[in-house]
Formats: structure tokens, sequence, C-alpha cells
């Protein structure tokens, strides 16, 4: 029976990775319409987070580096990022609401969270943006996943035997 466990999670691992897109990068979005393009146009099961950034703006080089960290740790995501110049937002967006998350899950916004130094201030890190989308219901809880679905095989301190 052990075997058989064994082998039938072994395929719905094999067939999970087949369905799902792996990103573990951020993309650069270089216009509208590609913003428009990676929260449209993503499989139906992908989340998709979009940072909007100014090289200048409080918070945003910080917060980018943990979003690069955040794409490692969740491959299935696909983390963007574009510059609110190359979106036509009003002066006061870019002065006053930066940096700003969206995220889109099926086409839909799932999250808009913006002037995100507010929340984290200056110094923004990966986890902390990890358990605040955690907390927004944006991402899944990785420690609630088990381990061999992360990574296709199981690690040495996973212990089932109670």
């Amino acid at each position: 029976m052990a075997e058989y466990l064994e082998k039938r999670m072994k395929e719905l691992i094999r067939s999970r990775k087949k369905s799902c897109n792996v990103f573990g990068r951020i993309f650069e979005l270089d216009s509208a319409d590609a913003f428009l393009d990676s929260a449209d146009n993503v499989s139906k099961t992908a989340l998709v987070l979009i940072l909007l950034y100014e090289d200048r703006a409080p918070g945003c080089a910080s917060m980018k580096n943990a979003l690069q960290y955040l794409a490692t740790e969740y491959p299935t995501v696909k983390f963007c990022q574009v510059k609110s110049s190359k979106l036509n937002v009003s002066m006061k967006f870019k002065t006053s609401g930066l940096p700003a998350l969206l995220a889109y899950r099926n086409g839909d916004l799932v999250g808009n969270y913006v002037d995100l130094v507010k929340e984290f201030g200056e110094e923004i890190y990966g986890s902390d943006v990890e358990s605040f989308l955690i907390e927004h219901g944006v991402l899944q809880d990785r420690t609630l996943v088990p381990s061999i679905l992360r990574t296709g095989k199981q690690t040495s301190n996973d212990d089932d035997s109670d």
C-alpha cells in the first residue's frame, strides 16, 4: 500500500508540474499594453503580482529587492514590475501612492495595495511582504504546503511516524 501511495504521489506531482507555469523571476513591463497583457493573459491558475514603482520614490528600491526574493520562493507566481510613468498615472499617485502592488488572479484584481511605505517603512523586507500577502489572502502560506509538493521531494525533517 505504501508503494502505491508513493507512486501515486509522484504521478500527481509530475502532472502538477506540467500544468503549472514556472516563472521564478521578475518581469519588467515597458508599456501599458504589457501591463494589461500580464494581468489578463496568464494561465487560469497563476497569480500575477505587479509592482508599480519609480526609481527615486521612497521604498521602491527595497520593495523591488523584496519581490526578487519572493519570486524565487514562489516560482509559480508571476512577478512583474512597471514604472508608474509608463502607465500615465497622476502626479499625485507618483508622489504619494508608490510603491504599489496589484494582485491579479484569472484576470481579476484580487489585491490593490498603495503607498506601501506607510505599511512597511522605507526598508521593506521580503519576509514582511510575504506575511502581508498571506494575511490578505493573496499568497498561500508555504508552511502549510507539504514539502513534497513544494520541491518534488520529501525533506529529511518531515517525519510522519507518530
